[in-house]
């Protein structure tokens, strides 16, 4: 059996959980600045009181070093020696300094991790994380059918996609799939189609 704990509702429209088909224990957290620093905490009171009694096997835990609740849920979870899973990305970078060290301290309270892609379970393996504990799920995709499925595709089913959306056949689609949020500087992205259509 699984439970999922998580936020209905939330202060950033970023972190809302959708919960259509899912039986969710509500965690309902929120943002506080800390003085001098230039950061958002989320902060998770119910998820805290929630590890202490809850009568579980293993706890995964979505890998934010920017959550002081998680900070917290996962000694309590050391305490009692239950397993937890971080799922994150890891590091994307070779990460150095103090954010580097507490970066690592943080990880290294949990027991397995589930990471985005490879490049970070080639970093942590460096930092001395063992390689046994370090698992690529891809952003929790099953790669390996979506690319069986994606081989199998005929022009025809390709045709057919872009009468049903009225792509023009010589056209060039451009897709991207991704948060809209500033960093990922996705205005580049319309400007660029700009430039190659003048």
């Amino acid at each position: 059996n699984y439970e999922f704990w998580a936020a209905e509702k939330s202060s950033n429209k970023f972190l809302l959980t959708s919960t259509e088909g899912i039986n969710i224990m509500d965690m309902p957290f929120k943002l506080i600045n800390i003085p001098f620093v230039n950061t958002k905490y989320e902060w998770q009171p119910k998820a805290i009181k929630s590890i202490f009694s809850a009568n579980i096997d293993a706890y995964i835990i979505l890998g934010n070093p920017n959550s002081i609740s998680t900070w917290i849920c996962l000694i309590i979870a050391r305490l009692r020696k239950v397993p937890t899973f971080m799922w994150s990305h890891g590091y994307l970078s070779e990460e150095v300094g103090i954010k580097g060290t507490i970066r690592k301290y943080f990880y290294k309270l949990g027991h397995k991790h589930l990471l985005y892609g490879n490049v970070a379970k080639n970093i942590m393996t460096t930092k001395g994380f063992k390689e046994e504990d370090l698992h690529v799920v891809y952003n929790s995709l099953d790669y390996e059918k979506q690319k069986k499925c994606r081989e199998q595709l005929t022009y025809a089913d390709r045709l057919e996609v872009r009468q049903k959306y009225n792509i023009d056949e010589n056209s060039i689609p451009l897709i991207t799939i991704g948060r809209l949020v500033k960093k990922f500087k996705l205005h580049q992205l319309v400007e660029s189609i700009k430039i190659l259509q003048d």
